[in-house]
């Protein structure tokens, strides 16, 4: 009986350590209305972090960019658009911020380029975003150089029709996976470069709210925290 409290803990320990984080927010520059400007302590995300970095204008890079816990990383990202845009609405939650400004492409058949290089972590998830005012606006994703297929997301904020569902509280992160959404997680990827094209297959406008790095921790480091803190607790009750 012992042993499976123990080896319960253990699992506790080793699945709720934080993972290493880095966001990049598109359209923090404020051109529509509202704020889509993220302060260092707002958190957001699927899987919530602070110190996002604020990606201003349609064409621009940021290097070095910070972790959630502002450090700086190796990571740079290029981005070039056709726009840099926000809702004009009034803003509930820091979820609702980082979905409020977006990058897009306003001119059919023409692609916009996210390009992120030196990525720090050997293995991580990637979540990308896509948020416009415009309802059900399709924006298709490839990574050029195939480290992920390419998928579309049909932009749908929260679930409702209006781009006014964005001052919900909370606000409701959808996956788009299985059609239409908010966001999409791509897991397990290790390509230390990302070049990403993105479009709308449809029509004009595209989309690209923001792209999130989420760090997956080797399984020996998991279990090596795990059994580090199962020692700690041990000690403790001693």
């Amino acid at each position: 009986m012992k042993l499976r409290h123990t080896l319960l803990a253990l699992l506790a320990l080793t699945g709720g350590a934080n993972a290493a984080s880095i966001g990049i927010s598109f359209g923090a520059d404020n051109a529509g209305g509202g704020d889509p400007t993220l302060e260092p302590d707002d958190s957001a995300g699927v899987v919530s972090s602070t110190n996002w970095n604020n990606a201003n204008g349609v064409a621009s890079t940021i290097t070095d960019a910070v972790d959630g816990t502002g450090a700086a990383t190796s990571l740079d990202v290029t981005w070039a658009s056709d726009e840099s845009w926000s809702y004009n609405t009034t803003i509930a939650t820091s979820d609702a911020e980082l979905m409020s400004g977006w990058i897009s492409m306003n001119t059919t058949d023409k692609d916009g380029t996210v390009d992120i290089s030196s990525i720090p972590y050997a293995l991580y998830d990637l979540y990308i975003y896509s948020g416009h005012d415009r309802v059900d606006t399709t924006t298709r994703f490839t990574e050029t150089n195939g480290a992920f297929a390419e998928f579309t997301i049909i932009e749908d904020v929260t679930g409702g029709a209006s781009p006014n569902t964005l001052e919900a509280n909370p606000f409701v992160y959808n996956d788009a996976a299985g059609g239409a959404g908010n966001y999409v997680r791509i897991p397990n990827l290790t390509a230390d470069t990302l070049n990403i094209v993105f479009d709308n297959p449809n029509s004009d406008r595209a989309g690209f709210a923001g792209i999130q790095f989420v760090e997956v921790p080797e399984p020996t480091s998991a279990l090596l925290l795990g059994l580090s803190g199962m020692a700690l607790m041990m000690r403790r009750r001693r």
